[in-house]
């Protein structure tokens, strides 16, 4: 009783510190870069042409980005390109969805791409700032789920300094009150948490490393996004994300 009455005194402070979008009216739901340049995929599901390919490896196959495009492509375009990718929608079929985020897009140019790019991370910061919950509430769920697994990649987060990633932390708070607020997938609390646990890791939180190595279950949940029950471990992260991101 008394953790949970702690993660409710928690969950208001953040909702009153972080709310995302702090009392202001109306919420601009355009997140996405205007760029020019964003690649138009040749198949998409439901079309004919789709439903030929035999398996998912010719889907991948075919959702490549011609090295003619992906070599002029701006980088907003770039950003825009990614999120677009036809798979997004599918990452719901896999039980562990980092797996099924890595299956799919460790080897999709596109991502290989924007992996290389120094000014990525900052590009994901200010597209996630625009990424309003509540501008999801009609669907769209998926979209919020991969922006969370693409955020937390190392590869990402290691290029934000403290400052960028206490930052981004607060958003992240904020967009958990909102989505546990409303009828959100728990998949959005697991992959919105998972963010937190990974930015805590990557900038070397101590109080957060030592709960871990502490707390083999927490460790499972800072390394992998397994669909099921995990209250415990969110709640957690839930508390020493908060103490990070005023300390």
């Amino acid at each position: 009783m008394k953790t949970t009455l702690t993660l409710l005194m928690l969950l208001g402070v953040v909702a009153l510190s972080c709310d995302e979008n702090q009392g202001k009216v109306p919420i601009d739901c355009a997140y996405a870069f205007n760029a020019s340049d964003i690649f138009k995929y040749p198949v998409q599901p439901g079309t004919d042409a789709w439903e030929a390919f035999e398996d998912i490896e010719e889907i991948k196959d075919a959702l490549q980005i011609p090295n003619a495009v992906l070599n002029d492509i701006s980088d907003e375009g770039l950003v825009e390109t990614c999120f677009n990718h036809p798979l997004v929608s599918s990452l719901l079929v896999y039980n562990n969805l980092l797996h099924g985020y890595k299956f799919i897009f460790d080897d999709f140019n596109g991502m290989q791409k924007l992996n290389q790019k120094p000014e990525s991370a900052a590009l994901l910061l200010a597209r996630y700032k625009r990424m309003y919950p509540s501008c999801f509430l009609d669907g769209g769920f998926t979209d919020l789920i991969f922006t969370d697994i693409t955020v937390s990649q190392p590869v990402f987060l290691n290029r934000l300094t403290t400052t960028e990633k206490k930052q981004l932390m607060e958003l992240a708070l904020g967009k958990y009150v909102t989505m546990s607020n409303n009828s959100f997938l728990d998949s959005n609390l697991q992959t919105v948490t998972y963010l937190m646990a990974r930015i805590m890791v990557e900038d070397n939180y101590d109080a957060f490393l030592e709960a871990v190595n502490a707390d083999e279950k927490l460790l499972t949940y800072t390394q992998q996004i397994t669909k099921g029950n995990h209250f415990e471990q969110i709640n957690k992260i839930l508390n020493h994300a908060k103490e990070y991101q005023i300390d």
